[in-house]
């Protein structure tokens, strides 16, 4: 019910009926309930870069994506609390908790 509802209103699902008006200004953002699936072998760093080079930043939910779209992505991940030494390891290593940051 509430992931459907998110779905309908940010526009990844289309209403049984009547229509949707979003305004403007309006940017919807939120995390699936169910995580992309990642490739274990990759490393943190170049799963982001990868994400970021198929998803722009206005359609990840970064508001107008200004802020997030001249940002590196290694400073994107220390932002969500993976230093640079990090970001070499292999996503097969994240945590759960780890991963679903990684998606954020």
């Amino acid at each position: 019910g509430k992931s459907t509802l998110l779905r309908l209103l940010s526009g990844g699902l289309a209403p049984a009926a009547g229509e949707r008006e979003v305004g403007e200004t309006i940017v919807f953002g939120f995390l699936e309930q169910e995580p992309p699936k990642v490739n274990p072998d990759l490393k943190i760093l170049d799963y982001i870069r990868d994400f970021a080079e198929t998803v722009p930043a206005t359609q990840a939910g970064g508001g107008s994506g200004d802020e997030w779209s001249n940002m590196k992505p290694e400073v994107i991940l220390e932002k969500v609390g993976f230093p640079r030494i990090r970001q070499q390891q292999r996503c097969a290593s994240l945590s759960g908790g780890e991963l679903r940051r990684v998606h954020l």
